[in-house]
């Protein structure tokens, strides 16, 4: 669930190499996610994948971090291509199949736990450098 959320929330017109480049590692990481997931069938096979699960979306949240920070510097974005929300529909699809099995949910939320962290502590400094960026310019025009 993360990985394809995160992939379309950090994707939102610079360089072309820059968007490619990200958007190309964003999309290997996934591609390996869903082969990953397709390979889960049971508890015990989960249970086997569950690390490298969680490596996987770190691997993610670096990218995206890595993304923000270049589209803050460059003060630009990019969108998501068809292919990647393909990807992502594909991720859903497999997270659903595979929370059917007992205990799957909270053991990949648990996975996803380090990954999410670190994102929200990033956003939530990017969120505090933009409210001070705003306050002093408000406190200049009084």
């Amino acid at each position: 669930m993360l990985a394809f959320a995160l992939f379309l929330l950090f994707l939102t017109s610079c360089s072309s190499n820059a968007s490619d480049r990200f958007l190309a590692q964003g999309r290997a990481i996934n591609q390996e996610l869903l082969h990953d997931l397709e390979e889960i069938q049971d508890i015990d096979a989960l249970l086997v994948i569950l690390p490298q699960l969680e490596r996987r979306f770190n691997q993610l949240v670096e990218v995206m971090i890595q993304a923000r920070r270049y589209q803050i510097k460059k003060k630009c974005s990019w969108q998501p291509l068809e292919e990647d929300r393909l990807l992502s529909k594909e991720l859903a699809q497999e997270l659903h199949r595979i929370y059917q099995i007992p205990a799957a949910r909270s053991l990949i939320e648990k996975s996803q736990e380090s990954a999410l962290m670190k994102l929200d502590a990033f956003e939530n400094k990017m969120r505090k450098i933009a409210d001070n960026s705003t306050n002093k310019n408000f406190n200049g025009l009084e």
